[in-house]
This record gives structure tokens, sequence and C-alpha cells, in this order.
């Protein structure tokens, strides 16, 4: 599994299993060079940043900025990022940790895996090994049964179905962030947990 850090948000680390890295790449062998950077002027231009030039050791990165802000900021509060911008503050503890990689659920119906090339991993190996390592956690991974996972130090976000790794989502999902101890943090007890957040 390769870490790549985000260009267009400082701080985000995808954790890229083989599968999505090798999808990104024949997307970027198949693209048009136009076609990739007005995708990625596009997301720019919306946060309100400077149009880029191409560059093809940057590529995957812009592929990925592309995915997590249709997968995940159009579908997120500000709120719960100012949470963890928060949090993080109090702790010590900056970044955000991405896992990035197709999801199934293991054939005892519980489990909920990630695979990285021919190998199945269980996601609460993934969290457990990056548990406290960052301000928040990620999973970009499918969660088509809804399998729970357990987060003793760090708030995780996690998806409750199918995400579609792609420009384009036609699949209904959103997500959920869970704060150590498993409370789910909702909506309407965010405005009460910006206001009570936790020394350590």
């Amino acid at each position: 599994m390769r870490v790549v850090e985000s260009k267009e948000f400082p701080g985000y680390f995808f954790h890229l299993s083989r599968d999505i890295e090798a999808e990104r790449m024949l997307e970027i062998t198949a693209s048009p060079d136009t076609q990739l950077l007005k995708m990625v002027n596009a997301i720019r231009e919306s946060f309100g940043k400077e149009s880029v030039r191409n560059d093809r050791s940057q590529r995957i990165e812009d592929y990925l900025d592309r995915d997590l802000h249709h997968m995940f900021f159009q579908k997120i509060d500000p709120k719960f990022l100012e949470y963890i911008r928060l949090r993080g503050e109090r702790t010590q503890r900056s970044g955000i940790g991405v896992l990035f990689a197709h999801g199934t659920t293991g054939e005892d119906g519980r489990t909920w895996l990630y695979r990285d090339g021919a190998v199945f991993t269980p996601v609460q190996r993934w969290i457990n090994r990056h548990d406290r390592k960052y301000a928040a956690l990620l999973l970009v991974v499918c969660n088509e049964d809804g399998c729970d996972v357990l987060v003793r130090r760090t708030p995780i976000f996690i998806p409750d179905n199918i995400v579609e790794h792609g420009f384009v989502s036609t699949q209904d999902y959103h997500y959920t962030m869970l704060i150590p101890g498993g409370e789910e943090v909702d909506d309407g007890s965010i405005d009460w947990h910006l206001k009570n957040i936790p020394e350590k």
C-alpha cells in the first residue's frame, strides 16, 4: 500500500490500495491531458485556487483529490471538519488518514474487509494501526452491508453503503462520524460537540 499526500488538501494522506492505484493509472493513460486539466482546474476554481499546468508526475494526486472532493467534501457538513480541526489542536494531532480501497464483507457476514491486490485485510486492522496517528481517519471503502468498526482515540468517518470511486457517483451513501467511545455524531449533535471538545 502506497501513501500519497494530497496536493489540494494539505494534511490529507491517501493510503492507496494497489487496485485503486492501478485503476487511476489506467484512467490517466486513457484520458486526454486537456480533459484531466479541465476537471482538476474546475475543482481548483471551486476552492478559489489558480489553475494548474500539466505535470505527468503529479497526475495520480490530481485524480485522488478529484475523488476526495466528489466523494467526501460534497457530502459532509463543514462543521464536522471544524470539529476535527479543533479536536486535533487539543490532542496535538493533525492530518487525516484516508484509506482508499475496494471493500467487501467477510464470509462471517460481519467483518469489513478491504482489498490490496490479492490480499483481503480487515478494515479494523488498518484503523488500529493508524489510531492516534492522525487527527481523524476517513474510510473511502465500500461498506454495502453496514459493518461496524471500533475507534479508541481518533474520530473516524465511515460510509454506509457502496462508495463509487470516480468522478461521478450514482450511489446513495453518506458518511457517519464516530468519535472515541463509539458515539455517532450527527447534524443534530455536532453543535453540542463543537462546544464540548475533550482535552485528550
